[in-house]
């Protein structure tokens, strides 16, 4: 980390590219200052039955100085837990849909970390505290405030990875700086 910020105070470019996850379809990529300012880059939804190979064409294409995936978890006594979020009607179909992501999430962070990428991790539950974004309806109002240039049209897990890529890049305190040739 002591190598990142002495190379970051040399720096005259202050953003860092983000490329942020909300398994097991939603990818954001943003450019974010050191305020948690933030410019659209890109927005994007797995599609495909191998994820992992989508993100490899976009660790490709965009090249970012982080990957910042949100955790299937909650939080326990300031903790992050494994486990699910219970709600009202909670059943197969929601065990489903978490396993998938949590399966996902996996997946991707092996397949960034073995391509030398940096990754971060967080739980739903820091980022909506940190960011004040309690609801679905919260981060919708939120996203295209804090991102300049956010599509009008969005969908949910792309929205959520916008969060988790501020949120993550404004937690890791690396001053936010990217070295360009």
């Amino acid at each position: 980390k002591a190598e990142i910020l002495a190379a970051a105070a040399r720096a005259r470019v202050s953003t860092l590219r983000i490329l942020a996850i909300d398994p097991p379809q939603g990818i954001a990529v943003l450019e974010v200052g050191p305020r948690g300012d933030a410019d659209f880059v890109a927005a994007v939804t797995l599609t495909s039955e191998e994820p992992a190979d989508e993100l490899d064409a976009l660790l490709t294409i965009h090249r970012p100085d982080l990957v910042a995936i949100e955790l299937v978890s909650r939080e326990e006594g300031g903790r992050r837990v494994g486990g699910v979020y219970p709600k009202k009607g909670f059943g197969p179909k929601m065990a489903g849909n978490l396993y998938d992501s949590g399966r996902v999430a996996g997946e991707l962070r092996d397949r960034a970390r073995v391509r030398g990428y940096r990754v971060v991790l967080c739980g739903a539950p820091e980022w909506r505290s940190a960011l004040g974004a309690a609801d679905d309806g919260a981060v919708a109002r939120l996203v295209p405030m804090r991102v300049k240039g956010w599509p009008k049209v969005s969908n949910k897990h792309n929205r959520d990875a916008a969060m988790v890529g501020i949120y993550c890049a404004m937690r890791e305190g690396v001053a936010l700086m990217k070295l360009r040739p």
